[in-house]
This record gives C-alpha cells, structure tokens and sequence, in this order.
C-alpha cells in the first residue's frame, strides 16, 4: 500500500502540533501546579481577614446560625465548602488554615481543569467555524499565534 505524499502531510500536519502542544500544555500544568502549590505552603499558617469571615460564616451555616450565614456582602458557596471540610476532617486549631488552604488549592485545580475545558472548546468551535467561513471564502479571527493550530 503507498501513501500519497498529501496523505502523508496531513497526516503529519495533524499529528505534529498535537504533539508539540502536549509538550507545552504538561509544562503550563507544571508551573500552574507548581507555584499554586508553593504559594498554599508559603502561606500555610496564615490567614487574611476576608479568609476568617469566610471561615464564620461556615461555621455559621453548619450550625443552622441562618442569621449570621446568609447576608448580601459575602458569598454562600465558599463559606459552604469550607465549612463541609472544616465538619468533614475536624482538624485542631493549629491545623485549620493549612486544611484551608490544601481545600483552595484543590479548588484551583478545578479551577485550572475547568479553564481547559473551556480553552479547548472555543478553540474547537473556532476551528469549525474557520472551516465553514473557508467555505464562504470568508475569515474569521486569526488563530494564536499567527499560523499555528492550537489542541
């Protein structure tokens, strides 16, 4: 069986960025991965004063203070969270802002999972519009960088 040379270079062409930006997605996920861990450890055992009114309104909702938990100023599904974790692994004094703070690194992970998500779905949808424009002989905006196919 032969294979035409324009078989081959789109074969290539499909296969070649996919591999270079696995290369370059494992090392964004790695830096990520990286500092949002360092900066959980760096601040283990401190806490800011926003981090503290979340941390009672947890409290609050936990115990059925409806009173204390629901106002218009603060968020209702970190304090929520915090304080399912907070019920969940009763840790000490001494060991509640370091729970917290491997909680909100685990919701930055989903953060950064949830951000690929939707980075790979537009860039989908771009390709698939760029191929229905192409059609047309119409353009769309230009891909990132200029001239090459992202994942």
């Amino acid at each position: 069986m032969s294979t035409s040379t324009a078989e081959l270079r789109q074969k290539l062409s499909g296969s070649m960025p996919l591999n270079r930006n696995l290369g370059l997605r494992i090392a964004c996920w790695t830096v990520a991965l990286t500092l949002g861990a360092a900066q959980a450890w760096a601040t283990r055992f401190t806490m800011n004063p926003d981090g503290i009114s979340y941390l009672d309104i947890g409290d609050a909702f936990w115990h059925g203070n409806w009173h204390a938990a629901i106002n218009a100023y603060w968020s209702p599904l970190y304090p929520l969270v915090l304080g399912f974790f907070l019920r969940l692994c009763r840790p000490s004094m001494r060991w509640e802002y370091p729970l917290i703070h491997a909680v909100n690194f685990l919701i930055y992970v989903i953060a950064l999972i949830c951000f690929e998500f939707f980075l790979r779905t537009f860039l989908e949808q771009q390709r698939t519009r760029d191929k229905e424009l192409a059609v047309k002989s119409e353009t769309s905006l230009p891909g990132w960088p200029p001239g090459t196919r992202l994942p």
